[in-house]
Parts: C-alpha cells; sequence; structure tokens
C-alpha cells in the first residue's frame, strides 16, 4: 500500500497519497499529488488541504492503528495534521486534525490493485 486515493466528501478524486516505504510499516515519508478532476473542484477546501501538503512537498506519516488502519501525517510548517483512516474494505475517510478538533475532509481508499495486493498478502499468511 504505497497509494491512497483522495477524493471530497462526494466522491470527486482531488489527489493521491503516495508513501515511502508502504503503509505496511510503521512510519515513513509521503508526498501528496493535487490532481482535481473537475475545474470546480480547484477552489474548494479539501483540495486546498492537498495543494498546501503538495506545496510543502514531503511529509512524514506514521501509523496509530493497524485495526482499521489509521496514519498520522505531519507536514514541516504547517500547524494541522492530517488523518487517513482505512477501513478492512480498502476505504475509509480522510482529513486535519488541529489539538483536540477533527475534520472529515473527505473518502480515503487504496486504488484496486492495492486491494488486490493485499488480498493476496493476507492468503499467504
Amino acid at each position: 500500500m504505497k497509494c491512497v486515493v483522495l477524493q471530497n466528501a462526494d466522491g470527486a478524486h482531488l489527489g493521491f497519497m503516495l508513501c515511502s516505504p508502504s503503509l505496511d510499516e510503521p512510519s515513513g515519508d509521503c508526498v501528496f499529488i493535487a490532481v482535481p478532476i473537475q475545474a470546480e473542484l480547484f477552489d474548494t477546501p479539501a483540495a486546498a488541504v492537498l495543494f498546501e501538503r503538495r506545496d510543502a512537498e514531503e511529509s512524514s506519516w506514521r501509523v496509530t492503528s493497524r485495526e482499521p488502519l489509521s496514519v498520522a501525517v505531519r507536514t514541516p510548517g504547517l500547524a494541522a495534521g492530517l488523518f487517513v483512516e482505512l477501513g478492512g474494505s480498502g476505504t475509509g475517510q480522510w482529513g486535519v486534525v488541529s489539538g483536540s478538533n477533527r475534520q472529515v475532509v473527505g473518502r480515503a481508499l487504496l486504488p484496486p490493485s492495492a486491494k488486490r495486493g493485499a488480498a493476496a498478502d493476507r492468503g499467504r499468511a
């Protein structure tokens, strides 16, 4: 799982979080690729969150829980953190966190190829 697809709350594509190493590890680095699928999505708060992180270049992530998968992301220069939560089906949510305030921004999901790979890995265990 090196890629997480990020969508807005309505399921419109906004971009990706690309991770190194894989989210199977306890922590690593990531970059955000902001590519809203529709022009009107560029000026939305959800897209702004991704553009800020893209412009900061590299962020760091750490797994805070495995079941369900929960990842905390910190970006240098940005006060608010980001979280990604994915259930066993490879779908979940993402958002921002500042202190005790958490705000869900949209949907998070694994790309189809990552879901197939995760299923195959579970079959080998």
